[in-house]
Protein backbone atom coordinates (compact mmCIF):
# COMPACT_ATOMS: atom_id res chain seq x y z
CA UNK A 1 0.00 0.00 0.00
CA UNK A 2 1.15 3.46 -0.51
CA UNK A 3 2.06 5.48 1.87
CA UNK A 4 0.56 8.96 1.15
CA UNK A 5 2.81 12.47 1.79
CA UNK A 6 0.77 15.49 2.52
CA UNK A 7 1.18 18.28 1.21
CA UNK A 8 1.04 21.54 3.55
CA UNK A 9 0.75 24.77 1.29
CA UNK A 10 -1.14 28.35 1.94
CA UNK A 11 -3.40 29.99 -0.86
CA UNK A 12 -2.14 31.53 -3.87
CA UNK A 13 1.45 31.30 -4.61
CA UNK A 14 1.51 27.85 -3.57
CA UNK A 15 -1.10 26.81 -6.03
CA UNK A 16 0.77 24.48 -8.99
CA UNK A 17 -1.15 24.37 -12.64
CA UNK A 18 -2.49 20.89 -13.63
CA UNK A 19 0.31 18.47 -15.21
CA UNK A 20 -0.29 15.11 -16.51
CA UNK A 21 2.91 13.68 -14.64
CA UNK A 22 3.46 10.31 -16.56
CA UNK A 23 3.43 11.37 -20.35
CA UNK A 24 6.27 8.94 -21.44
CA UNK A 25 6.31 7.27 -25.42
CA UNK A 26 5.47 4.06 -25.55
CA UNK A 27 6.50 4.03 -29.23
CA UNK A 28 10.25 3.77 -27.76
CA UNK A 29 9.79 0.76 -26.48
CA UNK A 30 9.81 -1.62 -29.93
CA UNK A 31 12.72 0.10 -30.80
CA UNK A 32 15.08 -0.68 -27.67
CA UNK A 33 16.72 -3.77 -29.29
CA UNK A 34 17.24 -2.28 -33.25
CA UNK A 35 20.74 -0.36 -33.28
CA UNK A 36 23.83 -0.19 -34.68
CA UNK A 37 26.49 -1.65 -32.56
CA UNK A 38 29.38 0.90 -31.05
CA UNK A 39 27.35 3.67 -32.53
CA UNK A 40 26.81 6.85 -29.89
CA UNK A 41 23.92 8.79 -30.65
CA UNK A 42 23.95 11.93 -29.45
CA UNK A 43 20.28 14.02 -28.76
CA UNK A 44 20.66 17.84 -28.82
CA UNK A 45 17.49 19.41 -28.48
CA UNK A 46 17.65 23.62 -29.38
CA UNK A 47 15.01 25.97 -28.48
CA UNK A 48 16.57 29.69 -29.18
CA UNK A 49 20.21 29.20 -29.16
CA UNK A 50 21.31 30.57 -31.89
CA UNK A 51 24.59 31.77 -29.92
CA UNK A 52 25.25 28.48 -28.14
CA UNK A 53 24.39 25.83 -30.78
CA UNK A 54 27.15 25.86 -32.79
CA UNK A 55 29.56 25.00 -29.81
CA UNK A 56 27.23 21.89 -28.41
CA UNK A 57 27.33 20.92 -31.98
CA UNK A 58 31.08 20.95 -32.96
CA UNK A 59 31.72 19.36 -29.59
CA UNK A 60 29.65 16.23 -30.51
CA UNK A 61 31.48 15.85 -33.71
CA UNK A 62 34.62 16.64 -32.48
CA UNK A 63 34.98 13.32 -30.30
CA UNK A 64 37.96 11.24 -30.28
CA UNK A 65 35.04 8.42 -30.39
CA UNK A 66 34.61 8.07 -34.27
CA UNK A 67 31.01 6.87 -34.84
CA UNK A 68 28.73 9.53 -33.33
CA UNK A 69 26.09 10.12 -35.13
CA UNK A 70 24.42 14.01 -33.69
CA UNK A 71 20.67 14.63 -33.95
CA UNK A 72 19.38 18.17 -32.83
CA UNK A 73 15.65 18.80 -32.58
CA UNK A 74 14.65 22.24 -33.20
CA UNK A 75 11.97 22.86 -30.82
CA UNK A 76 10.24 25.71 -32.66
CA UNK A 77 12.82 28.11 -32.90
CA UNK A 78 11.91 31.68 -33.83
CA UNK A 79 15.35 32.84 -33.93
CA UNK A 80 18.25 31.66 -36.50
CA UNK A 81 19.20 28.52 -34.92
CA UNK A 82 17.83 26.57 -37.76
CA UNK A 83 19.93 28.14 -39.81
CA UNK A 84 23.20 27.23 -37.61
CA UNK A 85 22.32 23.76 -37.58
CA UNK A 86 21.77 23.54 -41.39
CA UNK A 87 25.09 24.98 -42.00
CA UNK A 88 26.62 21.04 -40.67
CA UNK A 89 24.70 19.67 -44.01
CA UNK A 90 24.92 15.92 -43.88
CA UNK A 91 27.13 15.98 -40.46
CA UNK A 92 24.33 16.17 -38.29
CA UNK A 93 20.35 15.26 -39.20
CA UNK A 94 18.48 17.63 -38.23
CA UNK A 95 14.47 17.73 -37.18
CA UNK A 96 12.45 20.51 -36.90
CA UNK A 97 8.88 20.52 -34.93
CA UNK A 98 6.31 22.64 -33.41
CA UNK A 99 7.76 24.00 -29.84
CA UNK A 100 6.83 21.14 -27.67
CA UNK A 101 9.28 22.01 -24.40
CA UNK A 102 12.64 19.23 -24.19
CA UNK A 103 11.24 16.42 -23.39
CA UNK A 104 9.28 16.16 -26.38
CA UNK A 105 12.52 17.48 -27.91
CA UNK A 106 14.43 14.41 -26.72
CA UNK A 107 12.25 12.13 -27.03
CA UNK A 108 11.61 12.75 -30.78
CA UNK A 109 15.34 12.21 -31.27
CA UNK A 110 15.40 9.48 -29.09
CA UNK A 111 12.90 7.63 -32.27
CA UNK A 112 14.97 8.67 -35.08
CA UNK A 113 18.50 7.30 -33.19
CA UNK A 114 20.57 4.54 -34.34
CA UNK A 115 23.19 4.41 -31.68
CA UNK A 116 23.79 1.07 -29.30
CA UNK A 117 24.38 4.33 -26.84
CA UNK A 118 22.62 7.61 -25.90
CA UNK A 119 24.14 10.71 -25.34
CA UNK A 120 22.37 13.75 -24.49
CA UNK A 121 23.50 17.05 -24.74
CA UNK A 122 21.79 20.26 -23.74
CA UNK A 123 22.32 22.84 -26.79
CA UNK A 124 24.37 25.59 -24.52
CA UNK A 125 26.15 23.07 -23.36
CA UNK A 126 29.80 21.04 -24.78
CA UNK A 127 31.12 17.76 -24.27
CA UNK A 128 34.63 17.38 -23.42
CA UNK A 129 36.51 15.81 -26.70
CA UNK A 130 37.54 12.10 -24.92
CA UNK A 131 34.11 12.79 -23.23
CA UNK A 132 32.37 9.58 -24.61
CA UNK A 133 35.48 7.10 -25.35
CA UNK A 134 36.21 7.34 -21.82
CA UNK A 135 32.61 6.25 -20.25
CA UNK A 136 32.33 3.75 -23.28
CA UNK A 137 35.96 1.98 -21.77
CA UNK A 138 34.42 2.45 -18.47
CA UNK A 139 31.27 0.00 -19.53
CA UNK A 140 32.14 -3.09 -16.95
CA UNK A 141 30.37 -4.92 -18.28
CA UNK A 142 26.61 -6.11 -19.47
CA UNK A 143 25.32 -5.27 -16.40
CA UNK A 144 25.67 -1.78 -16.53
CA UNK A 145 23.35 0.31 -18.48
CA UNK A 146 24.52 3.90 -17.77
CA UNK A 147 28.43 4.99 -16.88
CA UNK A 148 28.06 9.14 -15.93
CA UNK A 149 30.61 11.70 -14.90
CA UNK A 150 30.70 15.19 -13.49
CA UNK A 151 30.18 18.14 -14.85
CA UNK A 152 31.65 21.93 -14.73
CA UNK A 153 29.35 24.92 -14.32
CA UNK A 154 30.73 27.72 -16.17
CA UNK A 155 30.24 31.24 -17.53
CA UNK A 156 28.71 31.84 -19.94
CA UNK A 157 31.57 31.17 -22.08
CA UNK A 158 32.33 28.31 -20.56
CA UNK A 159 35.78 30.07 -19.77
CA UNK A 160 35.49 30.06 -15.90
CA UNK A 161 34.43 27.17 -13.57
CA UNK A 162 32.11 28.66 -11.18
CA UNK A 163 31.56 24.66 -9.52
CA UNK A 164 32.13 20.60 -10.37
CA UNK A 165 29.75 18.06 -9.22
CA UNK A 166 31.36 15.04 -7.44
CA UNK A 167 29.65 12.17 -6.99
CA UNK A 168 32.71 10.61 -4.79
CA UNK A 169 30.61 8.72 -2.39
CA UNK A 170 28.84 6.62 -5.25
CA UNK A 171 27.52 4.00 -4.50
CA UNK A 172 27.42 4.36 -0.86
CA UNK A 173 24.79 1.73 0.81
CA UNK A 174 21.71 3.22 -0.56
CA UNK A 175 22.21 4.08 -4.51
CA UNK A 176 18.71 5.15 -4.98
CA UNK A 177 19.37 7.80 -2.27
CA UNK A 178 22.56 9.08 -3.75
CA UNK A 179 20.35 9.61 -7.74
CA UNK A 180 17.83 11.86 -5.67
CA UNK A 181 20.02 13.40 -3.17
CA UNK A 182 22.70 14.09 -5.82
CA UNK A 183 20.67 14.88 -9.07
CA UNK A 184 22.67 13.38 -11.98
CA UNK A 185 22.42 16.10 -14.73
CA UNK A 186 21.29 15.27 -17.79
CA UNK A 187 24.58 15.38 -19.97
CA UNK A 188 26.38 13.28 -16.86
CA UNK A 189 25.40 9.65 -18.17
CA UNK A 190 26.14 7.99 -21.56
CA UNK A 191 23.00 5.39 -21.68
CA UNK A 192 22.73 2.32 -23.02
CA UNK A 193 19.98 2.07 -25.32
CA UNK A 194 17.78 -0.72 -23.30
CA UNK A 195 16.53 0.30 -20.24
CA UNK A 196 16.18 4.04 -21.92
CA UNK A 197 13.58 2.94 -24.34
CA UNK A 198 11.84 0.55 -22.25
CA UNK A 199 10.63 3.00 -19.95
CA UNK A 200 9.49 5.64 -22.77
CA UNK A 201 12.26 8.36 -22.71
CA UNK A 202 11.32 11.14 -20.72
CA UNK A 203 7.64 12.65 -19.36
CA UNK A 204 6.41 14.83 -21.07
CA UNK A 205 4.18 16.00 -18.66
CA UNK A 206 6.66 17.75 -16.02
CA UNK A 207 7.56 21.18 -16.96
CA UNK A 208 11.00 20.70 -14.92
CA UNK A 209 13.27 18.02 -12.74
CA UNK A 210 13.10 15.97 -16.11
CA UNK A 211 16.63 14.17 -15.45
CA UNK A 212 15.69 13.94 -11.83
CA UNK A 213 12.80 11.91 -12.85
CA UNK A 214 14.17 9.76 -15.62
CA UNK A 215 17.03 8.30 -13.48
CA UNK A 216 14.57 7.33 -10.94
CA UNK A 217 12.77 5.60 -13.05
CA UNK A 218 15.37 3.93 -14.76
CA UNK A 219 16.50 2.96 -10.94
CA UNK A 220 13.36 1.62 -10.66
CA UNK A 221 13.63 -0.21 -13.59
CA UNK A 222 15.93 -2.09 -12.85
CA UNK A 223 19.03 0.05 -14.90
CA UNK A 224 22.41 0.00 -13.38
CA UNK A 225 24.45 2.90 -12.74
CA UNK A 226 28.07 2.89 -12.88
CA UNK A 227 30.49 6.40 -11.66
CA UNK A 228 33.44 7.28 -13.46
CA UNK A 229 35.55 10.07 -11.84
CA UNK A 230 36.19 13.00 -14.28
CA UNK A 231 34.34 15.74 -15.64
CA UNK A 232 32.63 14.80 -19.28
CA UNK A 233 31.00 18.15 -19.95
CA UNK A 234 30.51 21.87 -19.47
CA UNK A 235 27.14 23.41 -18.57
CA UNK A 236 26.43 27.33 -18.65
CA UNK A 237 25.27 29.54 -16.14
CA UNK A 238 23.56 32.31 -17.32
CA UNK A 239 19.46 33.38 -16.70
CA UNK A 240 16.64 31.45 -18.28
CA UNK A 241 13.92 32.39 -20.57
CA UNK A 242 11.03 31.73 -18.34
CA UNK A 243 12.92 32.63 -14.63
CA UNK A 244 11.12 35.73 -13.52
CA UNK A 245 13.39 38.24 -11.58
CA UNK A 246 16.13 35.60 -12.00
CA UNK A 247 14.23 34.03 -9.59
CA UNK A 248 15.32 30.20 -9.28
CA UNK A 249 11.88 28.26 -10.64
CA UNK A 250 11.17 26.54 -7.54
CA UNK A 251 10.94 29.90 -5.58
CA UNK A 252 8.61 31.12 -7.91
CA UNK A 253 6.57 28.21 -8.20
CA UNK A 254 7.00 25.97 -4.85
CA UNK A 255 3.21 24.40 -4.93
CA UNK A 256 4.75 22.57 -8.32
CA UNK A 257 8.02 21.54 -6.78
CA UNK A 258 6.05 20.20 -3.67
CA UNK A 259 3.88 18.29 -6.18
CA UNK A 260 6.49 17.14 -8.44
CA UNK A 261 8.52 15.73 -5.14
CA UNK A 262 5.71 13.81 -3.85
CA UNK A 263 5.08 12.50 -7.45
CA UNK A 264 8.44 11.02 -6.78
CA UNK A 265 7.90 9.53 -3.76
CA UNK A 266 4.84 7.99 -4.98
CA UNK A 267 6.25 6.51 -8.03
CA UNK A 268 8.82 4.96 -5.93
CA UNK A 269 6.54 3.35 -3.19
CA UNK A 270 4.33 2.14 -5.73
CA UNK A 271 7.23 -0.17 -6.95
CA UNK A 272 8.46 -1.03 -3.58
CA UNK A 273 7.55 -0.01 -0.50
CA UNK A 274 10.98 -1.03 1.12
CA UNK A 275 12.75 1.42 -1.09
CA UNK A 276 11.55 4.25 1.01
CA UNK A 277 14.35 3.54 3.26
CA UNK A 278 15.30 6.15 5.73
CA UNK A 279 17.88 7.65 3.21
CA UNK A 280 15.63 7.92 0.68
CA UNK A 281 13.12 9.89 2.86
CA UNK A 282 16.05 12.03 4.18
CA UNK A 283 17.32 13.00 0.54
CA UNK A 284 13.90 14.34 -0.25
CA UNK A 285 14.34 16.39 2.80
CA UNK A 286 17.21 17.75 1.94
CA UNK A 287 15.87 18.81 -1.23
CA UNK A 288 12.89 20.67 0.17
CA UNK A 289 15.27 21.99 3.17
CA UNK A 290 18.31 23.12 0.50
CA UNK A 291 15.05 25.15 -1.01
CA UNK A 292 14.12 26.82 1.58
CA UNK A 293 17.42 28.36 2.73
CA UNK A 294 17.70 29.45 -0.84
CA UNK A 295 14.70 30.84 -0.56
CA UNK A 296 15.37 32.49 2.12
CA UNK A 297 18.98 33.93 0.53
CA UNK A 298 16.62 35.71 -1.80
CA UNK A 299 14.02 37.42 1.19
CA UNK A 300 11.02 35.26 0.12
CA UNK A 301 10.48 33.76 3.89
CA UNK A 302 6.57 32.42 3.18
CA UNK A 303 8.21 29.92 0.57
CA UNK A 304 11.08 29.11 2.86
CA UNK A 305 8.56 28.49 5.81
CA UNK A 306 6.67 26.31 3.24
CA UNK A 307 9.40 24.17 2.33
CA UNK A 308 11.14 23.87 6.39
CA UNK A 309 7.49 22.84 6.84
CA UNK A 310 6.84 20.14 4.31
CA UNK A 311 10.28 18.72 4.87
CA UNK A 312 10.09 17.67 8.05
CA UNK A 313 7.24 15.20 6.28
CA UNK A 314 9.80 13.03 4.91
CA UNK A 315 12.58 13.26 7.64
CA UNK A 316 12.09 14.98 11.41
CA UNK A 317 16.20 15.59 11.70
CA UNK A 318 18.87 17.25 9.60
CA UNK A 319 22.36 17.90 10.38
CA UNK A 320 23.19 20.45 7.59
CA UNK A 321 26.83 21.52 7.05
CA UNK A 322 27.71 24.69 7.12
CA UNK A 323 29.41 26.66 10.18
CA UNK A 324 29.56 25.56 13.77
CA UNK A 325 27.48 29.36 14.22
CA UNK A 326 24.83 27.61 11.61
CA UNK A 327 24.84 24.07 12.67
CA UNK A 328 24.10 25.75 16.51
CA UNK A 329 21.47 27.92 15.40
CA UNK A 330 19.79 25.06 13.73
CA UNK A 331 19.50 22.83 16.06
CA UNK A 332 18.63 25.29 18.85
CA UNK A 333 16.04 27.41 17.16
CA UNK A 334 15.27 25.54 13.87
CA UNK A 335 15.77 26.56 9.64
CA UNK A 336 13.88 29.34 9.49
CA UNK A 337 14.69 31.19 12.04
CA UNK A 338 17.77 30.38 11.60
CA UNK A 339 17.61 31.71 7.64
CA UNK A 340 16.03 34.77 8.92
CA UNK A 341 18.76 35.67 10.85
CA UNK A 342 21.73 35.11 8.26
CA UNK A 343 19.79 36.99 6.14
CA UNK A 344 19.25 40.06 8.71
CA UNK A 345 22.92 40.14 8.77
CA UNK A 346 23.80 40.46 5.56
CA UNK A 347 21.37 42.97 4.78
CA UNK A 348 22.58 44.90 7.69
CA UNK A 349 26.34 44.00 6.15
CA UNK A 350 24.94 45.54 2.96
CA UNK A 351 23.68 48.93 3.88
CA UNK A 352 26.47 49.45 6.12
CA UNK A 353 29.52 48.95 3.31
CA UNK A 354 26.58 50.88 0.58
CA UNK A 355 27.30 54.01 3.49
CA UNK A 356 30.45 53.69 3.29
CA UNK A 357 31.56 53.54 -0.40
Amino acid sequence: MVQAIPISTSPSRFRSEKYEFGRTRSDLAPLASTFLPGRVSVVIPCYNSENFIGEAIESALGQTWRDVEVIVVDDGSSDSSHQVISGYGDRVRCITQQQSGAPAARNRGLRTASGEFIQFLDADDALLTDSIERRLDAFPNDEVDAVFGDLEFCDSRLDQVLSTTSHDEWPGTDPLAHIIGSNINTEGPLHKRRCLYSIGGFDEGLPCSQEFNLHIRLFLHGARFAYLPGVVARAREHSGQTRIDNLPWYIDAPGLHLHIVKHHHHLIAEVDQSLLSPGVRHAFAHILWSRGVIASRHGAFDVARCYFRNSKRYASRLRPQGSTFFRLSHALLGPFTTTWLLYQKRRALGILSARNR
